[in-house]
């Protein structure tokens, strides 16, 4: 193929790309707002799944964040389709809402698609901003009677939530429920509550106002499907906690309406085509006699009833037991119809009382150790879930992801009967526990876990953060940070010894129990403070390696331990003396030199310790001129010790020792000799040993006049010594390699002979 064909497809890639990307990428990238489950903030909204003829509907409508995410004041709106309410002052006469939450004016509005939209605004001051939080309420109302052949009522109807953060749209949800139409059906016998109902325990039950009695109407139904009954009879039987009331009005008979011993009767005067009735009128008086009441209910006694008597009963019931809804239960409402004395048909209707409420949940963290001072200890962590109204169920499940560092160790405190044993994950180090029964309004429940902290590179200021969460609604909301600082292992403070004035520029360093540095350079600040800091647990000393500037040096070491788990630093002092006016530093000054050549070496390290081991600097480094310079010496004995030799030369560790008097006034000078490392044999004697020689024409120098001493001018290295080849050894190499050349010589003669 040409250059000029992959030219041209090339051309068409680039092409085709480029009408895409202005014609596609827009709509696929455009921004949306996020599905509420997950978003923090955010809103979710559940309804029923299916919604039928008077039924209660109940949209549970949560706003969850966590701890500090809702720093302003919002609102939720949420749209209800207005098919699907009976009254619109449902909405907020029946509404469980509390603080945070509050109406806004006007709570209920119409929009352009048929819903009512109901205002909702929070107050983020009465949001604990160091806890997670989750409230709920709930908006309750009455669905109108849904019947096959209204063509107004929808299959379908949909709830959607807005939650604004201040003027901005943070999340959205949406609830879906279908909607299930009655059909007419004529009965010999049928009973049904006007109230609205859901399901309680499994059981669809209506749901019984203890504060409006006349609104629990009960209609009983003999005789629409138009049949003969001989001699009927109905019993009523009341649930227990219960009286008959007298009753709202329900349907709209003619006649008149004045109940009797809290029961009305109307006649069926009209039906439609398809049999329904469609109008009546009111009979009660013309059964005044044939009604007996009881404590627990009524009879009527219709006598013969030909295909034209069709009657409704109404009456309401008054809840006069003081009780829970869950102490409540499910009760039933038991009619009978009899014939001739024989059990002819019987209905049931079930009642309950409304346990709907607000809920609100919150879930604080805390740790024991605000600060740790070591870089290994345990911690402990406390979890607080409180039902402040209504109550979190059991299967709730409560997660903590625990920290970068921490290994999960132990659960050191919760009820056992409330919360499950601990899931940890070791891959994910994740801790997980379990509600095994109902946290109830106002209760609180609490547990407390151990983990330990390992981290040998933490450094001062660096902080443990840690927080739990719950999934409530659907989201997962955060606790608080529990948060643990790190801080030094130990604060050392250097003062004037006279006056107790802090002292600036002192430099320390910490050695371990082994000698090993751990830390070099610390100087003291303007304060006199040192911050070590942070350590592994064991023993310690701080050394110090310059005093102050007209300060005497502090040669004894400051002791200190540092134990596992340790929260607050070791406090530490140590003060210095001023030097005398008479008193004088003193220093040196170490050369080093190729033993043979005499040349500077560079490259060499020496430690200088006193006498006594202590160290006074270490990492000393000769330079280009082979040359190391310690000033501010006190008086005393000290010692170089070489810890690296220059590249190419033998390391000597034998100590150097040098004095310091009282009467110096110039600078010793040490000249200390190494010898290189040869490659080859040399047959010349090399020069033996090390030269350490003190320059003497120097006032003030008082070298030492023991072993080892700078006093010493040579000393011998007989270790040291190269070994050379003897004569006689040279002699008999060169014969026997003779030998083997003529060997060779006369094997390749015959070979080639031959």
């Amino acid at each position: 193929m040409s250059r000029g064909y992959f030219r041209r497809r090339i051309f068409c890639i680039v092409a085709i790309v480029a009408v895409f990307s202005q014609i596609g990428l827009g709509i696929a990238f455009a921004d949306i707002i996020p599905t509420a489950v997950g978003d923090d903030p955010g809103v979710t909204i559940s309804g029923p799944e299916s919604i039928s003829s008077r039924d209660q509907v109940e949209l549970n409508v949560t706003l969850s964040a966590s701890a500090g995410r809702l720093d302003e004041d919002g609102s939720i709106k949420i749209a209800i389709p207005k098919s699907i309410v009976n009254n619109k002052n449902d909405l907020t006469s029946n509404l469980v809402i509390d603080d945070p939450f509050y109406l806004s004016e006007p709570a209920v509005v119409e929009d352009e698609l048929g819903n009512y939209v109901l205002n909702v605004q929070y107050d983020h001051t009465k949001i604990n901003p160091q806890s997670a939080t989750g409230e709920t309420f709930t908006i309750k109302f009455a669905a109108p009677y849904l019947n096959v052949n209204d063509e107004t009522k929808p299959d379908s109807v949909s709830f959607k939530a807005d939650l604004n953060k201040g003027s901005e749209l943070v999340s959205t949800d949406n609830a879906t429920s279908t909607v299930k139409k009655a059909t007419s059906s004529l009965a010999i016998l049928s009973k049904w509550s006007t109230r609205p109902s859901k399901v309680v325990n499994g059981v669809r039950a209506a749901l019984m106002s203890e504060s409006n009695p006349a609104s629990n109407i009960f209609a009983i139904t003999v005789n629409y499907n138009q049949t003969t009954i001989n001699d009927a009879k109905l019993v009523d039987t009341t649930p227990k906690g219960t009286e008959l009331t007298d009753p709202g009005t329900y349907i709209p008979a003619t006649g008149n309406a004045t109940p009797f011993e809290h029961i009305r009767i109307a006649k069926v005067t009209s039906r439609q085509e398809n049999g329904s009735p469609n109008a009546w009128e009111y009979v009660t008086s013309d059964f005044s006699d044939k009604i007996t009441t009881s404590p627990n209910g009524f009879e009527i006694s219709f006598g013969d009833l030909s295909p034209d008597d069709s009657y409704v009963v109404m009456y309401a019931e008054k809840v006069i037991e003081k009780s829970t809804p869950e102490e409540f239960g499910v009760r039933y409402n038991h009619v009978d119809l009899y014939s001739s004395g024989n059990l002819f048909r019987s209905y049931d209707t079930a009642i309950a009382l409304d346990d709907s409420g607000y809920n609100s949940v919150s879930l604080t963290k805390a740790v024991k150790q605000s600060t740790l001072s070591t870089t290994n200890g345990d911690l402990e962590y406390s979890l607080r879930l409180k039902s402040n109204n209504g109550t979190i169920p059991a299967g709730t499940v409560i997660s903590d992801s625990l920290p970068e560092f921490t290994t999960f160790l132990e659960t050191t405190g919760k009820d056992d009967s409330m919360i499950s044993d601990v899931t940890y994950d070791s891959e994910t180090n994740v801790i997980s526990y379990t509600l095994l029964k109902d946290i109830l309004e106002g209760e609180t429940q609490e547990l407390t876990f151990k983990v330990r902290f390992s981290n040998p590179n933490a450094l001062p200021g660096e902080k443990i953060i840690n927080r739990a969460s719950i999934n409530y609604a659907g989201t997962n909301i955060y606790s608080n940070d529990a948060i643990t600082t790190l801080d030094g292992s130990a604060y050392l403070y250097k003062f004037d010894q006279d006056n107790q004035n802090p002292l600036a520029g002192a430099e320390f360093q910490i050695v371990d129990s082994t000698g090993r540095i751990v830390a070099d350079g610390l100087v003291s600040d303007e304060k006199g403070f040192i911050n070590s800091g942070l350590l592994q647990p064991g023993d310690y000393q701080f050394i110090e390696t310059k005093a102050p500037e007209g300060y005497q040096l502090e040669k004894s070491p400051i002791d200190f331990t540092v134990v596992s788990g340790q929260e607050t630093p070791i406090n530490l002092t140590k003060s210095n003396k001023l030097l005398e006016e008479e008193e004088k530093l003193g220093g040196v000054i170490l050369n080093k030199i190729d033993s043979q050549d005499k040349t500077p070496l560079s490259g060499a390290e020496f430690d200088l310790l006193t006498d006594s081991g202590t160290v006074v600097q270490t990492k000393l480094v000769t330079d280009k001129q082979g040359k190391i310079k310690v000033d501010n010496l006190p008086v005393g004995n000290y010692q170089f010790i070489e810890t690296k030799a220059p590249e190419n030369y033998r390391l000597d560790q034998t100590p150097v020792k040098f004095t310091i008097s009282e009467n110096n006034e110039k600078i010793i000078e040490l000249t200390i000799g190494n010898t290189r490392i040869s490659k080859k044999p040399d047959v010349t004697k090399p020069n033996i040993g090390r030269q350490v020689t003190t320059d003497m024409s120097k006032d003030g120098v008082n070298p030492s006049t023991t072993n080892n001493s700078i006093s010493v001018q040579k000393r011998e290295a007989n270790n040291n010594r190269e070994r050379f080849p003897k004569t006689n050894e040279i002699t008999k190499n060169i014969v026997m390699g003779s030998t083997g050349l003529a060997l060779v010589g006369i094997a390749i003669y015959y070979i080639r002979k031959k």
